[in-house]
């Protein structure tokens, strides 16, 4: 962070439950909550400058983010469907039909 002097001092109103959430998130880390704050601040700006975001020594375009993104989400479905009851019915099935097949 900037010297104390390049720093301005500001006050902002938050909302209880998002100032829970960022000092639980600050915790976490080992960072004070205005550490945490100033952190996701530049985080969300870094994002809006030229459509990129750094993440570590990493740049990523936006594109890439909704493209990873998309991934997530499917990956969450296939593990949700994977979890279910669907999938062990499925999964039987399929079995006693490959057995079915060979007999």
């Amino acid at each position: 962070m900037k010297s104390t002097e390049e720093a301005s001092q500001f006050s902002v109103r938050l909302p209880l439950d998002i100032r829970m959430r960022m000092q639980k998130s600050a915790k976490r880390k080992g960072r004070s909550l205005n550490a945490e704050i100033v952190t996701r601040l530049n985080y969300m700006l870094d994002m809006e400058d030229d459509g990129d975001c750094t993440l570590g020594d990493e740049v990523f375009d936006v594109e890439t983010i909704g493209n990873l993104m998309d991934e997530l989400k499917r990956l969450r479905s296939r593990i949700e469907y994977v979890c279910s009851e669907q999938y062990q019915h499925d999964l039987a099935d399929a079995v006693i039909n490959i057995i079915k097949s060979r007999f």
